[in-house]
C-alpha cells in the first residue's frame, strides 16, 4: 500500500512539474498556411503578456523551443508563447511575408486568449533576428520590446525608416562562427 500511495504522489508532482499547455496551431496567412507551436500557462486569464519566437535558418519552432526552454517559466511568470515556423525553414527577409505572418498572430493570439496587445515581444536567434530587424520600423506599434540573439541587420539601415525610439535588447556570443562579434 505504501508503494502505491508513494506512485501516486509520484505521479501527482510529475504532472504538476510540466505546468503549461503546448499546441500546435495553424493560421492562414496571404493564402498560405503557417505552423506555429504556441505555449500557454495551464490555467489562462486574460490579459497576458505575448512573446513570439523566431528560429534560426535550418532550423523549426520545435528546434528554438527545444533550445531556449522558455515555455518552462510561463506558468510561473504568466505569459503566452508562440513559436513561429518559417517557410521552409527560412525567413522573408527581404518582402512581407513573415512581417504579415507575425502581425497575424498577436491578432489571432487577442481573439484566442485576450492577450494584453501592449505587452507583446518578439525574441530571434541568427535569421530570426535578421527578420525581425527587418521588419522592426513596420511592427514597432505593435511590439513592446525586441530581443535578437545572434543576428544581425543584414541592411544597416533599419534603424532610419523607424518612427520613434524602440525598446530591444541584443544578445550576441563571442563565439558565433556565423556572424562575428
Amino acid at each position: 500500500m505504501k508503494r502505491i500511495l508513494s506512485l501516486i504522489v509520484l505521479s501527482l508532482s510529475l504532472l504538476t512539474s510540466f505546468a503549461y499547455k503546448k499546441q500546435n496551431l495553424a493560421s492562414k496567412v496571404n493564402g498560405e498556411n503557417r505552423q506555429m507551436i504556441v505555449y500557454t500557462p495551464n490555467t489562462v486569464s486574460s490579459n497576458l503578456p505575448l512573446m513570439i519566437v523566431t528560429h534560426g535558418m535550418n532550423q523549426d519552432a520545435g528546434y528554438q523551443a527545444s533550445c531556449d526552454h522558455m515555455y518552462e517559466l510561463i506558468d510561473k511568470e504568466k505569459f503566452i508563447i508562440a513559436y513561429l515556423n518559417g517557410i521552409n525553414k527560412s525567413w522573408d527577409t527581404g518582402g512581407t511575408k513573415d512581417r504579415d505572418f507575425v502581425l497575424k498572430t498577436i491578432d489571432e493570439m487577442y481573439a484566442k486568449y485576450t492577450i494584453n496587445k501592449n505587452r507583446v515581444y518578439w525574441s530571434g536567434f541568427s535569421m530570426g533576428s535578421m527578420l525581425m530587424y527587418h521588419c522592426m520600423s513596420d511592427v514597432q506599434d505593435q511590439i513592446a520590446a525586441f530581443a535578437p540573439t545572434s543576428g544581425i541587420s543584414l541592411g544597416g539601415k533599419e534603424w532610419q525608416r523607424c518612427k520613434k525610439p524602440v525598446n530591444m535588447i541584443h544578445c550576441h556570443a563571442k563565439g558565433d562562427d556565423v556572424f562575428k562579434y
